[in-house]
């Protein structure tokens, strides 16, 4: 190992992009970074201390079994000087659409700054969020932080002694965070108790709801054992499919001796080894070809006396193909050259810089000669070469293939594995998939307005809109404004529409003129003649208001009028004496229909009862005062 071809090689990354950065586009990604407050100015020291805090670090994270959506080890420390020159620990948290994951990496954050005997500063940051914390306990927040809307506060919240610490700073750097950080060492670490109990009772809530799942597989045998043997590899696998889910299933002929066993996933990773669709696995049932022993627990799993099997054979069919793809894939560690060049590059961008590379001089002294300790610095994760390695802390020397291999080989012959009972098995009525096929890439706005187009087209009844599929009428929507009011409603935005008054809106004018155009009034109705002798009718109703009401042209159209007239003339009434008691003759016209109408009126207040109805209504609007009934 020559020291210049090594350093030539740092010379040639060091014009290129930051290794520690998030890939472009990257999203659901929490970025970790933790400072130590106890750095001096001895860069030798400085990163012999973090590689070995970065190992404290990951043992602390490891020692939880917690599952994490990638699978693996989780989240995982390495060494980092960004382009100011403070070198520190970065680990990411990749939580996918499991944001519990996010907010558990948080918790532990805040238990590791108490538990480690070291002074640290951890900043979490959200690579499409920001500050989340801050997002999370906006509601008791100083009012300080948003005096300037274009401070988005990257480094003014950290997390220190199991505290949050806040910095009242615009715009700080973060030179200028990590001073005012060791400037406070021995202040209070926060004047904020409200947000502190905020964001610890959120914490709370968020550990009590880690959602899991037991769950049936037929699987090999060999796989089986791993499952046990390897639990951090199982969601692994799971995101090996889902992210290989295009390509066309690899053969799984040559697996044998398959058995039944339980395993217990994260509940989001469960509903993608459920529901993921692609073109190759049309639905949540496709299997490819099948061993034919496996059909004898497909039948099995098909039985009406074991509905708790029933997704057994296609949940291990998916599994088993994701440790396929695990066991073809590259991923693994770096070379030892590429280790060191990272060393390399990291002490030529933390100052003070010496001319000579102390790292390379140990090495070439050997491990029996050398004065100082490179095996903390030789574990440490190189980012982000190595990001896409589950196993990155626990397993960091071996390939994901060969821990795959290595895994299978691991296998008890006489290991029993009996077929899972009911109450081993968690029910999944929380994921409703009666009306859908399973989640699809391939959806689009069309399908959803179609369906929303079926459902307007349904007739409507008392009890609602019926289920017949099908419909007399034709409902045009359109797309832009079906899209804006969905996107309101999801977004929990107010709608507001152009109201002319505080009853209707202008649309219904539009339809009331276009209907007036096309069903034009011959004229006002004629007066009421109002000829009835009951004191309790005078007592009670103002007849001149009724008459103007019931000939406004509006109210009342020529079909009202023709339906009346039918309805008067198919009934008859008896005699109606007048005011004086003579009897009324036949030669008043129109008397008897206005006395039917006004009788109609009477039995709807009769009948309402005193709550809502078309006389009573209408009464209100001319303001009638005293008790109808």
């Amino acid at each position: 190992m020559e020291e210049g071809s090594l350093l030539q090689k740092v010379l040639e990354r060091q014009g290129q992009e930051d290794f520690s950065s998030t890939k472009g586009g990257e999203q659901n990604v929490l970025v970790l970074d933790l400072f130590s407050l106890q750095l001096g100015q001895n860069q030798q020291e400085n990163l012999l201390c973090l590689a070995e805090l970065a190992y404290q670090c990951n043992q602390f994270l490891q020692s939880k079994t917690y599952l994490w959506h990638v699978g693996g080890d989780g989240p995982v420390f390495g060494v980092r000087a960004g382009s100011d020159g403070i070198p520190h620990l970065r680990a990411y948290c990749e939580y996918g659409p499991n944001v519990q994951d996010e907010w558990a990496a948080i918790d532990f954050m805040f238990q590791l700054s108490q538990e480690i005997d070291h002074d640290l500063a951890i900043s979490c940051w959200d690579v499409d969020d920001g500050q989340v914390i801050l997002i999370q306990t906006a509601d008791v927040l100083p009012g300080w932080l948003d005096e300037d809307p274009s401070d988005i506060h990257r480094y003014a919240c950290f997390i220190r002694n199991g505290l949050l610490q806040l910095l009242q700073h615009p715009h700080i750097s973060l030179p200028d965070s990590i001073r005012k950080l060791r400037s406070q060492k021995n202040q209070a670490y926060s004047s904020h108790p409200a947000i502190q109990k905020s964001i610890h009772r959120w914490l709370d809530t968020n550990r009590k709801q880690a959602l899991t799942q037991k769950t049936p597989f037929v699987v090999p045998r060999k796989i089986a054992t791993m499952m046990r043997t390897r639990p951090d590899l199982v969601h692994a696998a799971i995101q090996a499919f889902c992210k290989n889910i295009e390509e066309a299933p690899p053969s799984i002929l040559h697996h044998e001796d398959w058995v039944w066993t339980t395993h217990e996933l994260a509940r989001t990773n469960y509903a993608m080894a459920r529901t993921m669709l692609s073109k190759e696995w049309e639905s949540p049932e496709f299997l490819p070809r099948l061993p034919i022993e496996v059909k004898r627990f497909k039948r099995q799993c098909a039985m009406e006396a074991t509905p708790h099997l029933k997704h057994a054979v296609q949940l291990g069919v998916r599994l088993v193909v994701g440790f396929e793809y695990l066991a073809r894939s590259k991923l693994g560690p770096l070379s030892m050259d590429e280790r060191i060049a990272h060393w390399c590059r990291l002490e030529r961008d933390c100052p003070p810089s010496n001319p000579t590379s102390w790292i390379l001089e140990s090495l070439k002294q050997g491990p029996n000669h050398s004065t100082v300790d490179l095996s903390y610095i030789l574990k440490c994760p190189v980012y982000p070469q190595e990001r896409g390695f589950p196993t990155l802390y626990s397993k960091y020397d071996v390939s994901m293939q060969q821990q795959v291999l290595n895994a299978q080989r691991e296998v008890d012959e006489n290991e029993d594995f009996p077929r899972p009972l009911p109450s081993q098995i968690d029910d999944e009525s929380w994921l409703d998939l009666s009306d859908t096929k399973g989640v699809s890439s391939s959806d689009d706005l069309d399908g959803m307005i179609s369906k929303f187009q079926n459902f307007m087209a349904q007739p409507s009844g008392p009890e609602g809109v019926t289920t017949t599929s099908s419909a007399d009428t034709s409902i045009e929507l359109r797309p832009r404004v079906f899209m804006n009011i969905l996107h309101r409603v999801l977004m929990g935005e107010k709608l507001s529409f152009p109201r002319s008054d505080a009853y209707f809106y202008s649309e219904d004018y539009d339809l009331m003129e276009q209907d007036e155009a096309e069903n034009e009034p011959d004229g006002a109705m004629k007066g009421l003649m109002v000829r009835i002798s009951t004191q309790r009718l005078k007592r009670h109703i103002d007849f001149d208001s009724i008459a103007h009401y019931i000939t406004c042209p509006l109210v009342w159209k020529d079909a009202m009028d023709a339906e009346l007239k039918g309805k008067s003339e198919s009934r008859e009434l008896d005699p109606i004496n007048g005011p004086d008691g003579e009897s009324v003759g036949d030669d008043e016209e129109g008397f008897v229909k206005n006395a039917h109408l006004l009788n109609n009126l009477l039995q709807s207040i009769e009948a309402s009862e005193g709550t809502a109805g078309p006389a009573v209504n209408m009464l209100n609007e001319m303001n009638t005062s005293g008790d109808l009934l």
